[in-house]
């Protein structure tokens, strides 16, 4: 299979001398969402603590919702998050 490959690369490359080849880049892809899976994760959590946070103490959210309305925001108040969203895919660790 790797032969017929070289070939047609071969052939591109004699049709088309300015093509750019790339090796794997499938590969590092999945490499890469796994990597940043794990600190999205981290940042999500961060996330989450912050918005209970200001949830869960009615000062705080009023003080939230005030600050909001002053920046002309399009939305003034937050949801209360109970975990991070799953993904779309299956992860193979679990």
């Amino acid at each position: 299979m790797v032969g017929s490959i070289k070939r047609f690369v071969s052939l591109v490359e004699k049709r088309n001398p300015t093509i750019v080849r790339t090796h794997n880049f499938l590969h590092w892809e999945v490499l890469v969402a796994k990597i940043a899976q794990n600190e999205l994760k981290e940042v999500w959590s961060e996330v989450i603590e912050i918005v209970n946070f200001i949830k869960t103490r009615p000062v705080k959210s009023r003080i939230f919702e005030l600050m909001c309305k002053d920046m002309d925001s399009q939305h003034i108040r937050l949801l209360y998050i109970q975990g991070y969203p799953q993904s779309r895919t299956k992860n193979k660790d679990g």
